[in-house]
């Protein structure tokens, strides 16, 4: 397995982030690569040197990584958007990649990034927040269909009425000219603009992480979405290392356990907060889209290369030993014990944390439960007894 856990390349961290981003709200699909490739075609026009393309590039991808919410998407779909607005979505985005080292160094970028040009300080740095907030309003002022020219004029007029004070003049000017060749906004306004990312990539093509980077980046978006849940995919990460650890995996085996505990509810950027956060019983049809979040783990996961181990283990942990789990209704003989670890330390971390509509259970009845489940056909019962057996369980959960 040492082929497993060797670092991937960030360029396909940062697309899986975007490909998670697509699935949020059909509205926003698109609108980080798109955002991302204006701001490649601005930086070009402004002859930014290398190291501040490769620093744009990946400030691009994630400038929206605080939002939370359909309400907050909502909001950032009007044009005119007041500050008080989008200053909670940037500053939650800046303090998230604050926590990642890899990435701190952006953080200052996606804190400003929604900020008008005459309250910016003059730097390089600001500069560089000054191309995402235009190309991110002019992506939002295009709106989703191919542009007509005569709106593409009214873009223009409303980018230049605002010049010098929403927005960089500088940056006004390049966006005017790039404006002219009807092939950007072809490239913008159809599927191709996934393409034209990706001829991008070459900016960070020597830049490559450990995949638990990926995962606590994830993990932190996801759980940053519901305060229910704010530390949901950090303590099934750390119960799945634990009982991997007593079953005698190797450290490798138990870091790919941790990293499928962080990766496992990445498919609930798909769930609006409105169900996840619901109190009370979920109707037939929010209980359906709840269901759909493992197969959008599994999509997402399938893009990065070397985690197909770590892929199958996250996004089988609500299948069933009796064939009757979601989404893919596997069967007993085809669930790999990572799968049926996961699986355990995802409905014992749920039982142990507060939610919408209980509070946490105590250890004794949380690992009857999962006794109850085991004999059931859910559950695998050996993991099951594996965890009973561990000391002071609502403490297991502290360790990452």
């Amino acid at each position: 397995m040492s082929a497993i856990f060797e670092e991937i390349p960030v360029a396909q961290l940062l697309f899986a982030v975007t490909g998670a981003f697509d699935l949020a709200d059909k509205r926003f699909r698109m609108h980080a690569k798109r955002v991302l490739f204006t701001s490649m075609q601005l930086g070009e026009e402004l002859d930014l040197d290398f190291s501040a393309m490769k620093t744009l590039f990946m400030a691009a991808i994630l400038h929206d990584i605080g939002i939370l919410d359909d309400v907050e998407r909502t909001e950032l779909i009007e044009r005119d958007v007041p500050q008080d607005k989008v200053i909670e979505h940037s500053q939650r985005g800046s303090a998230l990649l604050n926590k990642i080292p890899e990435f701190d160094h952006l953080a200052s970028i996606i804190k400003h990034h929604h900020r008008p040009f005459n309250t910016l300080p003059s730097s390089n740095e600001v500069f560089l927040c000054s191309i995402i907030f235009l190309a991110d309003r002019a992506v939002i002022a295009a709106g989703e269909e191919l542009v007509e020219p005569s709106e593409i004029k009214e873009i223009l007029a409303w980018l230049r009425s605002n010049s010098n004070t929403l927005f960089d003049p500088r940056v006004v000017a390049a966006f005017e000219s790039i404006a002219t060749r009807p092939s950007f906004w072809l490239d913008l306004m159809t599927d191709y603009v996934r393409d034209r990312c990706f001829d991008y990539s070459y900016l960070i093509a020597d830049q490559f992480v450990s995949p638990l980077v990926l995962g606590r980046l994830f993990a932190s978006m996801i759980d940053l979405r519901s305060p229910f849940t704010s530390r949901h995919s950090f303590l099934v990460a750390s119960t799945a290392r634990n009982i991997g650890s007593k079953l005698g995996f190797s450290e490798q085996e138990c870091r790919m356990l941790e990293l499928a505990g962080l990766l496992h509810d990445v498919g609930k950027l798909a769930v609006p907060n409105t169900i996840l956060e619901k109190e009370g019983s979920l109707t037939y049809e929010e209980r359906a889209q709840i269901q759909v979040h493992p197969y959008f783990t599994f999509r997402i996961l399938d893009r990065i290369q070397g985690l197909e181990i770590v892929k199958e283990w996250a996004s089988f942990h609500h299948e069933r030993l009796d064939g009757t789990g979601y989404p893919f209704q596997i069967e007993e003989d085809e669930l790999s014990l990572g799968s049926r670890i996961l699986a355990v330390a995802d409905v014992y971390a749920a039982l142990s944390e507060r939610r919408p509509y209980k509070e946490p259970l105590p250890s004794s009845q949380v690992v009857a439960l999962l006794r109850r489940n085991a004999a059931n056909g859910g559950l695998d019962p050996f993991v099951v007894e594996i965890v009973a057996s561990l000391p002071e369980h609502t403490h297991l959960l502290e360790t990452v």
